[in-house]
């Protein structure tokens, strides 16, 4: 009995032992959270770059890739920063400001001496000239440094006329005005320029707002309904039914029209080709009786007349009888001698040489008329003021190490 005992004492601590110091044969688990801060650090860019992927336009990946930045590395001040410059890039001052404060608060902002870097009013001008869609990302960097300046949106507001943005460029401008009603720092002649542009487009209609019911959406929000009447619905059914029947009728007097134009269209070809046929036959035969080099030239010229003559009849959308009937009277003049051939030849080149004469003279008053627009010829500031610095006195960011290597 204690022998049996000993036995099964020595197997009950032999099976814990075996639990104990057993090697698990899979892979080791680590904790969730260990395992995204090694994923985090795994994809993360260096600042330079992020600053590529921003200048490249491409401000959705740069955000993802400074707030993964921001995470990886709390104490890094220049991952805010550059989060706050996408952030205005994309429209979002406040928060850009925001985050901004929050990188100024960090000891790495004094330390590596970081900075948001902008240009001065006259550098800015001249890009906004040359190329306003960059113009408006460097002003971003801008109205993130200085807050809100009205130079600032001035230059805004030219940059989105420039790019034919009107209704952007309206809202820079007001901006620019409600900060400086005078805008005295403006050339006359581009502030009269830039609001005769955005005057002779056409306001945009705000559509109407009047809501008659208000009801709330499944994430408790308020969702605005507009009912509308029953004559309305009512009246867009038979808007429907009026245009159903306008299109047939437009498909059947189409096709009727079309199929009318073709015998037309025979009528008109039908003399021509009996007339070159004609005319092709006679001057074979009196190449058969006696080879004749202008006859063998004229024949040539009848066999291609003939086949522009076929090739009036593959478009009869645009054939006009009339211009037909006198375009083929002087090619058919043209191909009965050398001399009229020759003559026509004359008053063909005389024709072009008038047509690209013309040409050049629309382009050059073009040129000139684009030359002399003051909105994209003279510079932005009026001689009171020379641009070289902003409203708050400032000139230009002399800091600019907000890329890098690492955070």
């Amino acid at each position: 009995m204690w022998r049996t005992l000993l036995i099964l004492t020595v197997l009950l601590t032999g099976g814990v032992d075996a639990r104990l110091f057993k090697t698990p044969s899979g892979p080791v688990q680590m904790p969730p959270v260990q395992g995204q801060l090694i994923r985090v650090q795994q994809e993360l860019l260096t600042p330079d770059e992020v600053i590529a992927l921003m200048n490249s336009g491409k401000l959705d990946r740069a955000e993802r890739a400074a707030r993964a930045a921001m995470q990886a590395h709390p104490e890094s001040a220049r991952s805010r920063l550059l989060l706050a410059r996408v952030l205005a890039r994309q429209g979002d001052l406040m928060q850009a400001r925001a985050m901004l404060a929050q990188a100024r608060a960090l000891p790495q902002w004094k330390q590596q001496n970081l900075g948001v870097p902008y240009p001065t009013p006259n550098e800015l001008d001249r890009l906004v000239r040359s190329d306003p869609a960059r113009s408006l990302d460097v002003l971003a960097d801008v109205l993130l440094a200085l807050g809100d300046d009205p130079k600032a949106y001035f230059l805004q507001a030219r940059a989105y006329g420039e790019l034919g943005q009107w209704q952007k460029g309206r809202a820079a401008l007001e901006r620019a005005r409600a900060l400086n009603p005078g805008l005295d720092f403006v050339s006359p002649s581009v502030l009269a320029a830039l609001d005769q542009a955005m005057a002779d487009e056409l306001p945009v209609e705000k559509p109407d707002t009047s809501l008659s019911d208000v009801k709330f959406g499944d994430d408790g929000n308020p969702v605005m309904v507009q009912e509308t009447p029953w004559w309305q619905r009512a009246w867009v059914w038979w808007m429907v039914g009026i245009l159903s029947a306008l299109a047939g009728w437009f498909t059947v007097s189409f096709t009727r029209w079309k199929k009318q134009r073709e015998v037309d269209m025979r009528r008109t070809i039908s003399p021509m080709n009996l007339q070159l046929a004609q005319e092709i036959q006679a001057t074979e035969q009196q190449l058969f009786m006696r080879e004749d080099a202008e006859a063998r030239r004229k024949l040539g010229r009848l066999r291609n007349l003939q086949g522009q003559v076929g090739a009036w009849l593959v478009d009869p959308l645009s054939f006009d009888p009339p211009r037909i009937q006198v375009q083929f009277d002087r090619l058919w003049n043209a191909s009965l001698s050398d001399a009229s051939y020759a003559a026509y030849q004359q008053e063909e080149a005389a024709r072009v040489a008038r047509e690209a004469a013309e040409e050049a003279r629309k382009a050059a008053e073009e040129k000139a008329r684009r030359d002399a627009m003051p909105a994209r010829s003279e510079s932005s500031f009026s001689s009171r003021d020379s641009g070289s610095s902003w409203s708050n006195g400032s000139s230009s960011s002399s800091t600019d190490n907000s890329g890098g290597s690492s955070w």
